[in-house]
């Protein structure tokens, strides 16, 4: 038996796929993608050429979780298809041997055709992450913008505006 594939519940991979979304927004998500590296191949990419993998496939019953989603290039991620890190890492070394790459260097998956984008090429408005630093930096004549302080989290100066009775 090659690979055990587990009927994933339709719900249940709607629901892990709507929390990708949000993790996806995420500083933490955003911060993995500026290091600009693929999880498997090693290689450098621009963080726009990055997919999320992840690790253990939903289908095979993976969650999405910081544990289990990792930056990836789209032809790792093309090739991984829905194995799990052991057998990955298997067609990994296969993939290393035929391509006769060096199985220590960690480069087993096609380079992009494209070069990565370098800094300040983004849409006007968005932010681009930095290249080497791994910072959010805003695009050029475009200002940052800031979240609001909520009601609750206000002064914390012990004063208040009501008055003593």
């Amino acid at each position: 038996m090659d690979s055990l594939l587990i009927s994933a519940d339709p719900d249940d991979l709607a629901r892990e796929r709507q929390k990708a979304k949000i993790l996806k927004r995420s500083q933490w998500w955003k911060g993995r993608l500026g290091q600009g590296k693929c999880h498997y191949c090693g290689r450098r990419f621009s963080p726009r050429e990055l997919t999320m993998d992840h690790m253990i496939p939903l289908i095979r019953g993976g969650e999405t979780s910081r544990r289990n989603c990792v930056p990836s290039c789209v032809e790792c991620n093309r090739q991984k298809q829905n194995l799990p890190p052991g057998e990955w890492k298997g067609r990994l070394e296969q993939l290393r041997e035929m391509t006769g790459e060096d199985s220590s260097s960690g480069q087993a998956c096609v380079p992009s055709p494209k070069p990565p984008r370098q800094h300040g090429e983004a849409e006007a408005g968005k932010m681009e992450v930095a290249k080497y630093s791994g910072s959010t930096q805003p695009e050029p004549g475009h200002a940052k913008r800031e979240r609001r302080p909520r009601e609750e989290e206000g002064g914390g100066s012990g004063e208040s505006s009501g008055g003593s009775a």
